[in-house]
């Protein structure tokens, strides 16, 4: 064994003291540096949530307006559908867009005849959509929408006139095939 002169006993007591002083900060740094992360790391992901809900939020706009895009805005209209055949005027064709209210007198449909509801879609495949049209007075239509591969971003319902012949709200509700949780457009028609 070798023995230690005093100055070397002192130098290791001081070394390991000094070790022991380390490790007691580099202890209480570790906790303070995991406290730091933790807040990172909450903060991070309150900052992802919020960017992943900004993109949701802006495609779920840009499918809900047809006129974003290239084009100005459209708006829901009245008018008539091409001609069918020799003396017909066509049907009156209501065009609406999701979230727009269309609002159209009693005297501008016809007595008798069938109106064409004609309603603006996010891209959707050729086939039959099912459509419910909601009275103010509780009634009930219970109908398909046609999708056709000439326009795959309009659905065509025909219904008849007689059936919007009181005055009040319909609510036309389209229950499409996107890949949502709630894969329904609804649309207005106010019958003044």
């Amino acid at each position: 064994m070798r023995s230690l002169d005093r100055g070397a006993a002192v130098r290791i007591a001081l070394h390991r003291g000094l070790t022991h002083c380390r490790a007691m900060r580099t202890a209480a740094d570790f906790e303070r540096r995991q406290r730091i992360m933790r807040g990172a790391g909450a903060l991070a992901s309150v900052a992802a949530a919020a960017t992943i809900g900004l993109l949701i939020l802006q495609d779920r706009d840009e499918i809900a307006s047809p006129g974003s895009g290239a084009g100005p805005p459209r708006a829901s209209t009245i008018g008539n559908s091409e001609d069918s055949g020799p003396g017909d005027l066509g049907l009156v064709e209501l065009q609406l867009y999701s979230g727009d209210e269309l609002e159209i007198s009693l005297a501008d449909l016809p007595e008798g005849e069938p109106v064409l509801l004609s309603l603006g879609l996010p891209t959707s495949p050729a086939g039959s959509l099912p459509v419910r049209i909601l009275a103010a007075d509780g009634r009930i239509l219970e109908t398909t929408g046609a999708v056709t591969d000439d326009d795959p971003t309009r659905a065509s319902v025909e219904i008849e006139a007689d059936w919007l012949g009181s005055p009040g709200r319909y609510i036309v509700e389209i229950k499409t095939k996107e890949r949502t949780h709630f894969p329904l457009r609804r649309y207005a028609i106010e019958v003044r």
